[in-house]
């Protein structure tokens, strides 16, 4: 997620802006294409995704960093976010400034997880978001905090085909992708995961598979995704999605386990 790099503008900053308006360009050729969605990042509208936002501050579809984050651009996760906002940025521009025939719609995920089809090895599933809560299971303790948001895979995939129909969702429209974490599961706390395991994985924590003992501080932040249930209906929560990734985790281990 986050590349360590001696020049983030030339590869990271300029890919993510010029990956965006290059789509967006060859979509403006087209006369067919009547809607383009673009999977952005819920980072691109927080300030400050790796500390906890101020208390009763809630991010909704239209918040918009102000200013745009520029050189120097700090660490890879710095990087990585300013990237997200700029290429945020550079299509909803393009779309004031060239009034396409198309609609455009931004997608705002945060961390996305759950099972991954396509990896056949315990070691390959903990790449990417999923390594948020499978690190905290197998005894890693993040050295800096991270955001304290997730959203279902599943629904993410979903959302993005359903975006698609003109008639159900408007365009030129932005969605914030936040899994419910609501009264009956309080304030996500990454932490949590280890309570996922010892609900529905004893075994496996017996085993050693999950030897839990990691620890990653969350990152509090309040985003507003009520249009987005509203338009396709309510995500899962973190816990639903710690569940799934760590059952096909227990799977791929234990097969692995099975084979030596």
């Amino acid at each position: 997620m986050c590349l360590k790099t001696e020049d983030p503008e030339r590869d990271v900053i300029t890919p993510a802006i010029h990956g965006t308006t290059t789509i967006l360009n060859s979509a403006l050729k087209s006369p067919s294409v009547r809607r383009v969605v673009i999977t952005s990042s819920e980072l691109a509208i927080v300030p400050s995704p790796y500390t906890s936002s101020p208390p009763n501050t809630v991010y909704t579809p239209s918040f918009r960093l102000n200013p745009l984050p520029s050189a120097p651009w700090g660490n890879p996760s710095e990087v990585y976010q300013a990237s997200k906002a700029l290429a945020l940025n550079a299509s909803e521009r393009f779309v004031a400034e060239k009034n396409p025939h198309f609609t455009v719609v931004n997608l705002l995920p945060s961390y996305i997880i759950g099972r991954n089809e396509l990896v056949a090895t315990s070691e390959d599933l903990r790449k990417g978001s999923n390594n948020v809560p499978l690190s905290i299971l197998n005894g890693v303790t993040w050295p800096t905090p991270r955001p304290a948001v997730a959203v279902y895979i599943s629904d993410v995939a979903r959302i993005h085909v359903e975006a698609l129909d003109e008639e159900k969702v408007k365009g030129n429209a932005t969605f914030i992708l936040e899994g419910k974490n609501g009264k009956e599961e309080g304030e996500l706390v990454l932490d949590d995961a280890v309570k996922v395991a010892k609900e529905y994985f004893a075994d496996a924590v017996k085993e050693g598979i999950l030897p839990l003992g990691g620890h990653t501080e969350s990152a509090v932040h309040s985003m507003d995704a009520s249009e987005t249930v509203k338009v396709f209906g309510e995500l899962k929560g973190y816990k639903d999605s710690v569940r799934e990734v760590v059952e096909q985790f227990v799977e791929l281990k234990r097969k692995e386990l099975a084979a030596n």
